[in-house]
């Protein structure tokens, strides 16, 4: 298994792209991690900044601005990717091949109401014991890393937490006297008010290309008219969170397929088996 922080073409300049391992090793699994997908999946982004293009944005802010310690990153990043390529090392019939996990895919996927909270309670708990500056940068205690409201009520999120996205976003809100402030908390008040003059697409507008991290919260409604999630979800529910069907895989085994042939290795009788598919403690294929 080969994983790779996906960058457009570095690693095919470097000859290790798929294609040129797969031919002196066909059964190489060579995971790409990728940032966003579709039509954003050449933009420079970071954390909020998936959750802000998921789909998912407007029910993560349903109630107000939440940070964590790096939520897309982790579960759309490390999780989900981690899911897939155990999946298929799991199937008895895998080849080699090239999986593709995008972290905002992922935040999707694993948008389940237990997982946040679970999440946001370590969160909470880590910030009450643990003053880390590294933590502090993203829980949106600064101006570079937050949501922020819009005049059309819409969020949008800014992760300019490297200096050349945030003199970016300096330059194209018109702020050059900002450009040393990216970790004054002072500044949050200033730009709350700033995002407030305007809607949504209006400052995602000013940097066409993304260079400074800016992203709109993109609203559920919206994600199923301009993206192809309405047809995944309709087809095939798995898709829109990444698990592309796969016909080469060896199907699941159907259910009570095996239960007898792995009681009899656990040593139980024919007598005990009987007993237990009675009681309805072992399932059993139902014949057709």
């Amino acid at each position: 298994v080969l994983v790779e922080n996906f960058r457009s073409g570095f690693m095919e300049e470097l000859g290790l792209g798929y294609g040129d391992l797969a031919e002196s090793n066909p059964d190489l699994i060579y995971l790409s991690i990728r940032g966003m997908s579709e039509k954003l999946s050449s933009k420079p982004g970071h954390d909020l900044n998936f959750i802000a293009t998921s789909g998912c944005g407007d029910w993560f802010l349903e109630n107000g601005a939440n940070y964590s310690s790096t939520f897309a990153d982790v579960l759309g990043g490390v999780f989900f990717p981690l899911t897939k390529l155990l999946l298929h090392l799991a199937n008895p019939n895998r080849r080699g091949m090239h999986l593709i996990a995008h972290a905002d895919e992922g935040f999707r996927n694993f948008y389940l109401p237990k997982a946040f909270e679970s999440v946001k309670r370590e969160t909470t708990e880590f910030s009450q014991t643990n003053k880390a500056d590294s933590f502090e940068k993203l829980n949106g205690s600064y101006p570079n890393s937050r949501f922020y409201r819009c005049s059309d009520d819409q969020w949008i999120s800014l992760q300019a937490i490297q200096m050349k996205h945030w003199e970016q976003f300096c330059k194209v809100v018109n702020r050059p006297e900002w450009r040393d402030r990216a970790e004054d908390k002072s500044l949050v008040r200033e730009m709350e008010k700033l995002f407030l003059e305007s809607p949504a697409h209006s400052w995602e507008a000013l940097d066409p290309e993304r260079k400074s991290c800016l992203f709109r919260v993109v609203p559920w409604k919206e994600h199923l008219q301009e993206s192809s999630a309405r047809t995944h979800l309709s087809l095939d529910p798995l898709t829109w969170v990444g698990f592309a069907p796969n016909r080469n895989l060896t199907p699941s085994p159907s259910l009570g397929q095996d239960s007898f042939g792995i009681a009899h290795e656990l040593g139980l009788t024919n007598e005990k088996i009987s007993q237990l598919l009675g009681a309805g403690i072992l399932a059993q294929t139902q014949s057709t």
